[in-house]
């Protein structure tokens, strides 16, 4: 059964001691992302920054979860498999079915049709992220937003997914990009 939100996946990684939560003041300027290297080095767990400071003074109102799916067991529990080349195996059984001949081999398929309808795509009316709504003065100010580097030209949005489609011809593209 697959996750009910993030909550549910962050409280599943802290019971398998798989997170970190920090809750010293750390800057999203080139701290968070010096600690992170230096977890994702030593094969360590996802962490949750819970007080991120403000480059003028303060703090955001939002914590950080960062290496979430840094490791191929947290994959693995992301996607709910027992490892990720049997979730291989599963998938690769469902592009070449083997489809048995005798009604009785038919039926055995059932719980594999079950569970490959399961893995659609679910369209639900209102999504959690619908529950917090910025409308008077939104900004991008109020994310936490990671610098990386030193020379870096300022905070990024690492591995966005951008969704652009051609204003002639209709085609899509979908690309990473800096944001």
């Amino acid at each position: 059964m697959a996750y009910e939100d993030l909550q549910e996946f962050v409280a599943a990684l802290k019971q398998r001691g798989e997170l970190k939560t920090i809750g010293q003041p750390v800057s999203p300027r080139l701290e968070v992302t010096e600690i992170c290297d230096r977890v994702v080095k030593a094969g360590g767990p996802a962490l949750l920054f819970t007080h991120l400071t403000r480059d003028g003074g303060g703090r955001y109102d939002m914590p950080l979860l960062i290496n979430t799916f840094g490791s191929e067991a947290r994959m693995a529990l992301a996607l709910e498999a027992e490892s990720l080349d049997a979730l291989a195996a599963e998938i690769a059984s469902f592009l070449e079915p083997d489809i048995p001949g005798t009604l009785m081999g038919k039926l055995q398929m059932v719980p594999k049709l079950a569970r490959l309808s399961a893995l659609q795509p679910k369209t639900v009316g209102r999504a959690a992220c619908h529950e917090v709504v910025e409308t008077k003065n939104p900004s991008m100010a109020d994310i936490p937003v990671l610098t990386c580097w030193p020379m870096d030209a300022g905070p990024y949005i690492t591995l966005p997914l951008v969704f652009t489609r051609h204003p002639e011809r209709g085609t899509r593209n979908i690309g990473m990009y800096r944001l």
